[in-house]
């Protein structure tokens, strides 16, 4: 008879999806079960990426810091080395400084001669220039004085500590230094009016390299040294300053024939 293997037949069939439905739940529940293991198996991996980052991040930054300091030639100030002069001491220093411009506003230049003194006689000397296309002639002036003390702090210590005049016959530069600058630090480099000072960068450039001469915390002159602000009046036949005038007044030659030439390009262009 066929009747009886196929009714056994669907009875089977009718089983296996019981069986079937009944699996799902299960499978579902064991989904659930692992929920947990599965969060902190991702957590453990975010984790791990993030450290990579991390690591990576910090070698880039060390390597860009690397790089700037490479372009820029960055070297700490202790390893700054300083020229060493051809006497070892001496008795005195004179520092003659001078400003010109032609037109005030117009091209300037700036000069400064530097003379050391043992026994009233001159043992080494040295002096310094510069220009510029566009100025006053208050600040070649202040740019003078500057440009001097900058050459002091270059220069390795004495054996001896001498006594420093600085010569100028600006009274601008004079009682700039030695009298207004107090007031204009301490209204924030403002005038009684409350406008800012003029120059002020220049003038911020000359008090911070004075207040550093005399205090001995590096190996350089300048630290060595205090500051006597001398006047002198301009053009009144002292050697000295006569000549700083004329090594001001030459930059200034330099400065206008730089001025032309710039204006002849910018005209053709």
């Amino acid at each position: 008879m066929t009747f009886q293997p196929q009714s056994v037949t669907k009875l089977q069939i009718n089983q296996q999806k019981k069986e079937m439905v009944a699996n799902i739940p299960q499978r579902e529940n064991h989904n659930i079960m692992r929920l947990p293991q599965l969060h902190q198996q991702m957590q453990r991996e975010h984790e791990e990426r993030v450290k990579q980052i991390t690591i990576v991040s910090t070698e880039v930054k060390s390597q860009l810091s690397q790089f700037v300091k490479s372009v820029m030639n960055v070297a700490p100030k202790e390893q700054i080395k300083r020229e060493r002069l051809p006497v070892t001491s001496c008795d005195e220093i004179e520092i003659w400084t001078d400003g010109s411009c032609e037109g005030n506003p117009g091209p300037g230049g700036w000069g400064f001669i530097v003379l050391f003194k043992t026994n009233g006689e001159d043992i080494f000397r040295d002096e310094g220039s510069g220009y510029k296309t566009a100025t006053t002639n208050n600040q070649m002036e202040l740019m003078a004085a500057i440009s001097a003390l900058q050459w002091l702090q270059k220069k390795e210590s004495l054996t001896t500590t001498p006594k420093v005049k600085i010569m100028t016959d600006s009274k601008y530069v004079l009682d700039g230094i030695t009298s207004w600058i107090k007031g204009w630090k301490n209204e924030g480099w403002k005038l009684s009016t409350g406008k800012p000072v003029k120059n002020m960068d220049l003038w911020m450039q000359l008090d911070d390299l004075h207040s550093s001469a005399g205090k001995g915390k590096e190996m350089d002159l300048l630290s060595q040294i205090c500051i006597e602000w001398v006047w002198v009046k301009g053009h009144s036949g002292v050697p000295e300053n006569e000549e700083v005038d004329q090594l001001a007044k030459g930059m200034t030659r330099t400065a206008r024939s730089l001025s032309k030439t710039i204006s002849a390009i910018r005209f053709l262009f």
